[in-house]
């Protein structure tokens, strides 16, 4: 941690946000700066709500030093309120995946669907909400054999979007990940189709 953290009062304090609607992102300890920071900020940018939601109260410390105040708690969170999740990646995920209620939202937000963007090691949590078999996503290449193992079709692309599930690899693909993000908000008017419509398109930018 740095000796002078950049102190993050309240992701979602941008007062003049249109009802877009909230985004729900899900942070522990360790969490990828970056991951989380300049998501927040576009979605901020583009009128959406966004609230952190972690297993407890209090603040989180990012790998490089961001402290990020949770805005609820997991015990107290309605999963009917979101139009969107995001999982940044780090450690974080690892540190949430023990969580059963965090677990539980996730797998709640993935299967209604709403756009979900998990970026880096994020997938990990959505191998343990159960969500990835039959998927094709891709992430960090040090879970790629894990989500393999849970049934997953993995692509290494610096985006894949599978119906309402946008994965990346790492923060280099940021942009295209932000992009797909909030495209994906924006075409979401049929909230109520299942895993069972899916389309089963994948949107490759690279192929590296």
């Amino acid at each position: 941690m740095t000796s002078s953290p950049n102190t993050e009062a309240s992701a979602g304090t941008d007062s003049n946000a249109s009802s877009q609607g909230t985004i729900a992102v899900v942070l522990a300890d360790d969490f990828e700066d970056v991951e989380f920071t300049e998501p927040r900020d576009a979605l901020l940018e583009a009128g959406y709500q966004v609230e952190v939601i972690g297993s407890d109260s209090g603040t989180v410390t990012g790998k490089r030093g961001t402290e990020v105040t949770i805005d609820r708690p997991v015990s107290t969170v309605d999963p009917d309120s979101y139009v969107g999740l995001l999982i940044p990646g780090g450690f974080s995920p690892d540190r949430l995946r023990t969580d059963d209620a965090v677990v539980e939202l996730v797998a709640d937000l993935v299967r209604r669907p709403v756009p979900t963007a998990a970026i880096c090691h994020a997938p990990s949590l959505l191998i343990e909400a159960a969500v990835v078999e039959g998927r094709q996503l891709t992430g960090y290449r040090s879970i790629r054999t894990d989500l393999v193992n849970a049934g997953a079709d993995v692509v290494d692309a610096e985006v894949v979007i599978d119906d309402a599930l946008i994965t990346s690899r790492h923060p280099g693909d940021l942009p295209a990940f932000i992009d797909a993000l909030l495209g994906a908000l924006r075409a979401d008017t049929n909230p109520s189709h299942g895993l069972a419509d899916r389309a089963g398109v994948t949107e490759q930018a690279s192929t590296t």
